[in-house]
């Protein structure tokens, strides 16, 4: 069930359950029984997993605007083939400059 919300002229908003994708364009307000126009609301997103939320606004702040990494997190430590290992596998890497 979903939640639409209607406002009335004289009385405002009230709320109404009903299945989804069959709310009507007018509900009988509670109070007076006139019509009441349905309101354009935002979805209840705050029900939605935070888990789930957070990596699809982070999903969504990436397509343009990319974080740069500049370096590796805390306590991470880089993994690499020292320059003698790489040049036993490939004779060409042996000219490489090294660390």
């Amino acid at each position: 069930m979903a939640r639409y919300t209607y406002r009335c002229r004289d009385h405002g908003a009230h709320d109404v359950s009903a299945p989804i994708g069959t709310a009507n364009d007018a509900e009988p307000c509670p109070v007076c029984r006139t019509p009441s126009s349905r309101m354009i609301t935002s979805p209840m997103l705050s029900l939605a997993n935070y888990g789930v939320t957070t990596a699809m606004d982070h999903a969504e702040k990436s397509a343009d605007q990319p974080e740069v990494v500049r370096s590796l997190p805390p306590g991470a430590t880089p993994r690499h083939t020292p320059v003698t290992k790489r040049a036993a596998i490939n004779p060409a890497w042996a000219g490489l400059p090294r660390p």
